[in-house]
């Protein structure tokens, strides 16, 4: 599967989207999830999608079959650098917040989508 997009979600209620950002430009710090969308539709017709949260850092890399991929991990920049084909800047420092602020921050990285050529973040009700 391809990443098609992916929306970070940061402290202080800022989300920044591959839409409109690049990723080695997001601050490095104050990370608390990232929805990260793919090319492959699952059975209810969405594009599957994968959220991380709860890592101290998050991070871009290239794989071995080229692709770019998104992962979080608790190790140290250092260990990320040496293992992986990614760049300094492309790695991002994850938070943990108080309880009410996570569940809230999953529930909009859950309901990301992919229309239109970008990621959309759900607007509250």
């Amino acid at each position: 599967m391809k990443i098609l997009g992916w929306v970070a979600f940061y402290t202080g209620n800022r989300t920044f989207s591959s839409a409109a950002h690049e990723w080695e430009v997001l601050p490095n710090e104050g990370v608390l999830a990232v929805s990260v969308v793919f090319d492959k539709i699952a059975t209810n017709g969405q594009h599957y999608k994968e959220v991380l949260s709860g890592k101290r850092r998050y991070f871009m890399a290239i794989g071995s079959s080229g692709n770019i991929f998104m992962k979080g991990s608790l190790w140290t920049e250092r260990k990320l650098l040496k293992t992986y084909d990614t760049k300094p800047e492309w790695i991002k420092e994850g938070i943990w917040d108080d309880d009410e602020t996570m569940q809230s921050v999953l529930e909009k990285a859950k309901g990301v989508t992919y229309d239109a050529g970008k990621p959309v973040i759900p607007r509250p009700d």
